[in-house]
């Protein structure tokens, strides 16, 4: 499913769940009502900007929001772990106290 597919369904069943119009829902999330109503569609083409704004919006990240969630890969370590290696997309906001940080083979950090 793409991208534009997966935000389409995920903004229909946000606002079927909320039992909110159209207009309401397009204040709710900041965003005009015809941008909205593309969105659902699966016409409109949002700019990154416009992604992290409705995912803020609702309380997701911008890869829940586009179904990327269950592809991005995820690690805990222990708060005395000297290094963390992270396969897949990191998210957003990586927080840890490790020495190094590194994304698919890459040093992305120093802690």
């Amino acid at each position: 499913m793409e991208m534009q597919d997966m935000l389409a369904d995920r903004l229909k069943q946000k606002r079927a769940l909320s039992h909110a119009s159209l207009e309401e829902y397009s204040k709710e999330l900041g965003i005009s009502k015809s941008a909205l109503q593309k969105y659902e569609a699966g016409t409109g083409n949002p700019t990154l900007a416009t992604v992290q704004t409705i995912a803020d919006h609702l309380h997701e990240s911008p890869a829940q929001l586009l179904g990327m969630a269950d592809r991005i890969g995820s690690l805990e370590v222990g708060k005395d772990a000297d290094i963390a290696i992270f396969e897949g997309n990191p998210l957003r906001d990586i927080q840890c106290k490790t020495k190094a940080v590194f994304v698919n083979g890459q040093q992305v950090s120093k802690g």
